[in-house]
């Protein structure tokens, strides 16, 4: 019965968020704006191969790293998709504190397991996708589902200020991109909050024992 409605969430929010993206979606960016990017941008390349992603998550994200365990079909699609790489959407180490107490519990009840891998399926896509593919693309299908990509106003990255439409700042299902990393053929982006749909939590503890705490 869980599985059965978080297919059907799923499905609904693809349609949800295709639709939004499509609206949404600003022809390109500037050359103004692209500009401001490259300044603002903290990129790095970690160099070594795929083989190391799963160490520089242990690192610098074991948060992520964990969520990612949780879902074995993940992880199948990242092994397959290693050669060619894959990306991560990885929310600091803040980003999980400011779940709260309640929402952090939830993820780590092994009764919710179905959300959790559902929650960690949206923060993996089994193919490299660059930053500015993501600034261009309005949208993009992670192993959970898609997602859209906005232009916001506020300044890249949230670094710069303005707010117009030309030095806007891209979120991932509203999720701000802090840094990139590149390591090997894949791609790390660092983002300050999680960009799984809110509407997942509404899910959460739907099959606790009666009476349980």
């Amino acid at each position: 019965m869980m599985t059965a409605l978080l297919c059907v969430v799923a499905l609904v929010l693809t349609i949800v968020t295709t639709s939004e993206a499509f609206q949404n979606q600003p022809t390109s960016l500037s050359k103004k704006a692209w500009s401001r990017l490259a300044d603002a941008t903290d990129s790095e390349d970690a160099g070594g191969d795929d083989g190391d992603v799963d160490s520089f998550l242990a690192k610098n994200y074991p948060e992520v790293k964990g969520l990612l365990d949780s879902n074995d079909e993940v992880l199948k699609k990242l092994r397959e998709a290693s050669k060619s790489g894959y990306t991560i959407f990885a929310p600091t180490s803040k980003a999980f504190a400011d779940l709260g107490d309640k929402k952090l519990g939830q993820l780590d009840d092994p009764r919710n397991l179905e959300v959790r891998e559902k929650i960690a399926a949206y923060h993996a896509i089994p193919e490299p996708v660059t930053a500015e593919e993501l600034f261009n693309a309005g949208g993009v299908i992670t192993c959970g589902g898609e997602i859209p990509t906005f232009l916001v106003g506020g300044g890249l990255f949230g670094f710069l200020g303005g707010g117009d439409k030309e030095d806007g700042t891209v979120t991932i299902n509203g999720a701000k991109l802090l840094r990139s990393t590149t390591i090997g053929n894949s791609v790390v982006h660092e983002v300050d909050v999680l960009v799984s749909p809110k509407i997942l939590w509404r899910y959460a503890d739907q099959l606790r024992i009666p009476g349980s705490k």
